[in-house]
């Protein structure tokens, strides 16, 4: 379809043609005056790549020019020649264009892919654009001409380029997208239109269903010793994981994969993975194999099984690699120095993370990778961008892929596989499509210009409006740093206030409104609302409380299911998506109308806080014991060492949990919420000694529809080596609803000592946001930014969207609080701060620093604290920091030095009196 050239169009466009204004450049001419000046040349005996890749480039050049360029197999008298899929031989899918000369140019690639990646390479620097599966964006100019000694020759950086998602449909689409797979794309359309079969890496579960497959054959009776024994003393098998240490696996297994590499030679990879479970077996022989390597981890099983089947096979199939999936048991590397076969590979998944932060956030990713590549040589990816739950929830990710892409490029990972919504409805979805797969063929290419250019190009007159989204919910996201934004997670409260899910439906429905008329881009504007959509029906009742704009007429509920419903029906919704968007939401949707909508009313508080001691925990693992100290002060241990003999998995409820499940008479208020916690680190700057986090049961218009819990914050207590008291860990503002869990438990990646837990303490907002003082004496003190002074290269900062101002405080800078002398009552407090830091490397321990100290009247200061804090590269979300129980007088001072950032914005202070915490 042809479209008015977009600024970003013309501009490549003009940088193809940029000798028309240079009489001095020799130009190759494609088309003079809508008439055609070359044709398009490909080998006699063409193969079908040759002739895929001529007919795209015929397709789009007529389009451009209103010519029609012949494609033949001999150079046409008269006519400059483009040669295109002629032999080339270069890196993996390498793409090369070459302007020789007046009468000569040339477009092809390495192998049955690259000449077509190198069409619509020249393509889009002729001002095409490729953005999803219905938005391209076509120049039309009827004179087109290219210079000379034009040149190009790029080869891809990561040689597999997959993605799981419907928003592809065809070849086209992968081809356009740089793609050279797509799980929902047979290996058969890849023959009938390139000739060639899929370029493929196998590193999916395989163990239960591909090998050893339990319900083929009679496998499992056949082959029962080859199963993994998962519950000693007992000898139960599961037939979905193996026994890696018999003998008899290692035979069956190989006859497996011999045969199926009979029937498919093209194969190049075999994937040796878990099935989807934690399940290892624990049998006597495997148990003894996991506690010669230092990790104790299952994945010595594994990798010793895949080294054996390497080698027994390697010989005959020495071009395929066998691969194993690092996940759940596999996910934790060997530390003892065992490494996989040269022919032996890894493709790591880490699913247990926020994936509303950047990976490279997540402390356990890092130091596994990097522990990992001491193991093997070779590395591939399985990334997640999709909410399995619901495909179109709220899941703000989309800033957060470029961070992840950079590190695998650094850490030379070969490619992999991302897991993304299956279906068009999801916001932005196709747009976290077109960024990854550029930055799998150039991870070095700027996210935010290619962010930029989709949004421009595909929502047009809309693309203000979709930035503000963007940058509304992200900015809703970052409110809170330890907010958990999982991938098998319906609730939003954590998330969303009703007035922002009103919002996020108003902005969504301008974007709608400024592309309703636009004849390519209005199927982008009418799946926009979806999401929104949805989220108005599962808190209606929040959304009625709010207060609304001016002429805003708040839709039935009947009404919103009804938009959505016809959306799906008529947006090209594709195969799948009525798995995430049409089963349980819309029995929600029933249950909802069981009952009148009501309202919610706003939440009331018995008292303005309240603690529960350990003695009152009820929810402990099996291995948490109760002790006391010396003042008689009783709290809950858990020792690590423990948990050894009873599992080696880690976090797990029944084991490792110092908890507290809600009861009825809390339910449904917003706290925030604490831990009275120490926890023996072991090494210096530990970024997760412990966890700190809630697990809650979601309310959808005062209803709780299904029981089961989610996690909605997880925090991680930072703790230095040698610090071992007793400190305040701060989560964050959650809804408390009955039946939701707040635990800590220890940490993992570094060896810590023992994790104690005194109380929980959750506190009414009031207190925390604003001056307040309660009958029972609970009192705060709030100060907000035009209390902090700091120094000229300090800045004041406005929210865009909850409109309060803050200080942004350049490198090297800082910024003071003095406590003021009128009005203040001297005694203790806890003080509390309100920061956020921006740094250019993953978990800074240090990222500035909170000093509390006294200064004389020769204004020296005398330190009687100091508390640091952490930041992240990729995230800016705001913390609510606790700097400690101290005695204050009118004029202390508390002072913000940034230590390792390239900013520090401070909000706030916030004073607290103890009886608040110490109950």
């Amino acid at each position: 379809m042809k479209t008015k050239l977009t600024i970003l169009a013309l501009s490549a466009l003009l940088i193809a043609q940029c000798a028309i204004a240079k009489a001095d450049k020799p130009q190759f001419v494609i088309a003079d005056k809508g008439f055609a000046k070359a044709a398009i040349v490909i080998p006699q005996d063409a193969p079908k790549s040759a002739q895929y890749a001529a007919g795209q480039l015929a397709k789009y050049l007529n389009k451009i020019t209103g010519a029609n360029l012949p494609v033949t197999t001999k150079k046409v008298k008269g006519f400059n020649t483009i040669k295109v899929g002629f032999p080339y031989e270069g890196k993996l899918d390498e793409i090369s264009i070459k302007v020789s000369s007046k009468k000569l140019m040339e477009i092809t690639g390495e192998g049955p892919r690259g000449p077509a990646y190198a069409v619509f390479d020249f393509l889009e620097t002729l001002g095409c654009g490729f953005w999803n599966r219905e938005i391209e964006t076509i120049p039309s100019s009827t004179n087109l001409t290219v210079e000379v000694g034009y040149e190009k020759t790029e080869a891809p950086f990561m040689e597999w380029r997959n993605l799981s998602t419907q928003v592809y449909g065809s070849i086209d689409d992968c081809l356009k997208m740089r793609a050279n797979a797509c799980s929902n794309i047979s290996d058969q359309k890849w023959l009938d239109t390139l000739g060639c079969h899929r370029f493929h890496i196998e590193f999916s579960h395989s163990f239960g269903s591909r090998w050893l497959n339990a319900k083929k054959n009679d496998n499992y009776n056949k082959y029962l010793e080859c199963y993994a024994q998962w519950d000693p003393p007992r000898t139960n098998r599961s037939g979905w994981a193996i026994c890696p240490t018999n003998p008899k696996t290692v035979d069956v297994v190989c006859k497996e994969i011999e045969e199926y590499l009979n029937k498919n030679p093209w194969m190049t990879s075999i994937s040796l993975s878990p099935a989807d479970t934690p399940t290892y077996c624990r049998c006597p022989s495997c148990e003894k194999m996991i506690a010669s390597d230092p990790s104790k981890a299952p994945t010595t099983l594994y990798i010793h099984f895949a080294n054996q089947v390497a080698r027994r096979l390697g010989k005959k199939w020495p071009k395929v690699k066998f691969l194993i999936l690092a996940y759940m048991s596999t996910v934790n590397p060997p530390t003892g120095g065992i490494k996989c076969d040269p022919n032996v590979g890894i493709a790591y998944a880490q699913l247990w993370r926020n994936h509303g932060r950047p990976i490279t956030s997540c402390e356990r990713f890092t130091p596994n990778i990097e522990a990992w590549q001491k193991a093997s040589d070779t590395f591939y990816y399985w990334e997640y961008y999709a909410n399995f739950s619901d495909y179109i929830a709220f899941f703000p990710n989309w800033d957060i892929i470029d961070e992840a892409y950079k590190f695998y490029a650094t850490h030379k990972f070969k490619g992999g596989f991302a897991q993304l919504p299956l279906t068009p409805n999801t916001p932005l979805g196709q747009h976290n499509v077109y960024i990854i797969n550029r930055l799998q063929w150039d991870p070095t290419l700027d996210a935010q210009v290619l962010s930029s250019n989709y949004i421009e190009n595909v929502y047009g007159r809309a693309a203000p409006d979709v930035r503000r989204f963007f940058d509304f919910a992200t900015h809703c996201r970052d409110r809170q740093r330890w907010v958990w934004q999982g991938c098998y997670l319906r609730g939003s409260n954590h998330l969303l206030s009703a007035a922002d899910v009103l919002t996020y439906y108003l902005l969504s429905k301008e974007v709608e409104k400024k592309i309703s008329r636009d004849p390519l881009r209005r199927i982008m504007g009418h799946r926009f609302p979806c999401s929104a959509l949805e989220l108005m029906l599962f808190r209606y009742n929040d959304v009625l409380a709010v207060p609304k704009p001016r002429r805003f007429v708040m839709p039935t509920r009947e009404e919103l299911r009804h938009e959505l419903l016809r959306r799906w029906g008529d947006s090209g919704s594709y195969y799948w998506s009525w798995w995430a968007e049409r089963g349980d939401p819309l029995s929600f949707c029933r249950e909802f109308n069981k009952y009148a909508p009501v309202p919610t009313a706003a939440p009331t508080y018995e008292k303005p806080s309240f603690s529960v001691t350990a003695k009152e925990f009820n929810k402990n693992g099996s291995t948490v014991t109760l002790e006391k100290d010396q003042s008689g002060f009783e709290f809950a241990r858990f020792i690590p060492e423990k948990r050894l003999n009873v599992t080696r998995t880690f976090m797990d409820t029944k084991t490792d949990c110092i908890g507290w499940e809600v009861h009825g008479g809390v339910t449904n208020r917003p706290y925030y919420c604490f831990a009275e916690m120490r926890v023996d680190a072991r090494v210096k700057d530990d970024p997760a000694a412990a966890y700190f986090g809630i697990y809650n049961v979601p309310i959808y218009n005062g209803l709780q529809i299904k029981k089961n819990q989610e996690e909605t914050g997880s925090m991680r207590v930072e703790r230095q080596k040698g610090d071992y008291s007793w400190k305040l860990a701060s989560l964050g503002k959650f809804d408390l609803t009955t039946g939701s869990l707040v635990w800590v438990m220890a940490g993992f990646v570094n060896p810590v000592g023992n994790t104690d837990v005194r109380r929980f303490t959750f506190v009414q907002p009031d207190l925390l946001e604003k001056t307040v003082s309660f009958p029972n004496g609970e009192e705060s003190l709030y100060f907000d930014y035009r209390s902090i002074r700091a120094n000229n290269k300090a800045t004041i900062v406005r929210s865009n969207f909850d409109n309060f101002k803050y200080f942004r405080i350049a490198s090297t800078n800082t910024a003071t609080f003095d406590i003021p002398p009128k009005n203040f009552k001297d005694g203790e407090y806890y003080i509390f701060a309100r920061a956020r830091a921006s740094v250019k490397k993953p978990l800074v321990f240090n990222a500035a620093q909170f000093t509390i100290c006294t200064v004389d009247k020769n204004k020296v200061e005398t330190p009687i604290a100091t508390e640091c804090f952490s930041a992240s590269i990729g995230e800016l979300p705001w913390q609510l920091i606790p700097l400690g129980k101290h005695k204050l007088q009118a004029g202390v001072r508390i002072k913000l030095e940034n230590l390792e950032s390239e900013f520090v914005d401070w909000r706030d202070i916030v004073l607290v009196t103890p009886n608040v915490f110490e109950k």
